[in-house]
């Protein structure tokens, strides 16, 4: 096996066991519906058994200390579709995930995506990426700047 691989895969068994720690509603081990592993990540989906309401989803991510809220945007105005989250691991704990949250057509939150990362250069450059990626279509309800995100970093 490759050691990229290994990585990924302790990083994933890492994730599995301390989320439900810190946020057991959304991140319990019966909620973890499909692993993929990549060459630089693996992909965790979670499926809620009762959707919650975004700020509900907003309000655990931002009650862990772990976890840096990276922005929360809506993609089309006045419309309960099209919320979306993200947070990051703070690089100083020693783990590397990012969680991707968006609201169904009922506005709730059903699935959570969380990307682990095999080093900090990658995960660093994903999260600015989407940053990027996310200005193209409807706007930011709250952003961390590029400044901030690279402090959390170097």
């Amino acid at each position: 096996m490759h050691r990229y691989n290994m990585l990924i895969e302790d990083g994933i068994e890492l994730f599995k066991i301390s989320a439900p720690l810190m946020v057991p509603e959304v991140f319990a081990m019966s909620n973890l519906q499909d692993v993929e592993i990549h060459e630089d990540e693996g992909i965790l989906m979670y499926e809620l058994p009762r959707p919650i309401e975004f700020e509900d989803m907003l309000n655990y991510l931002e009650d862990q200390m772990e976890f840096i809220l990276l922005y929360y945007h809506r993609a089309l105005e006045d419309m309960k579709f099209g919320l979306s989250c993200c947070a990051y691991s703070n690089p100083k704990y020693g783990h590397m995930f990012k969680i991707n949250v968006a609201t169904n057509v009922d506005g709730l939150c059903e699935q959570v995506y969380v990307t682990i990362y095999d080093s900090l250069d990658d995960m660093y450059g994903e999260i600015l990426k989407e940053l990027h990626n996310k200005r193209t279509i409807g706007k930011y309800l709250y952003e961390k700047s590029e400044a901030s995100v690279m402090g959390d970093f170097f």
